[in-house]
């Protein structure tokens, strides 16, 4: 028995580039969560790249919108070299 639209699971995949965001589409996403800074635990993605991922996909997307990254000293240090 194939399952409803309503019982289905949703799969939301979080994606950070416009190519990753068209291949989850063709693949099972249901939903994507568009973020940058993936590795960093997600950050805001810049309006240019909410308007193409936008413009190229037919599913639901919900934005990323974080606060500003919290950055140790040490980290900080390293990035200014």
């Amino acid at each position: 028995m194939t399952p409803s639209a309503q019982t289905r699971a949703l799969l939301e995949i979080a994606v950070a580039f416009l190519e990753r965001a068209i291949a989850a589409e063709r693949a099972v996403a249901r939903r994507l969560e568009l973020c940058d800074g993936l590795d960093l635990g997600g950050l805001t993605p810049s309006l240019n790249v909410v308007r193409r991922v936008r413009s190229a996909v037919r599913i639901p997307i919900h934005v990323m919108v974080a606060r500003e990254l919290e950055i140790s000293s040490t980290i900080r240090m390293n990035f200014c070299k």
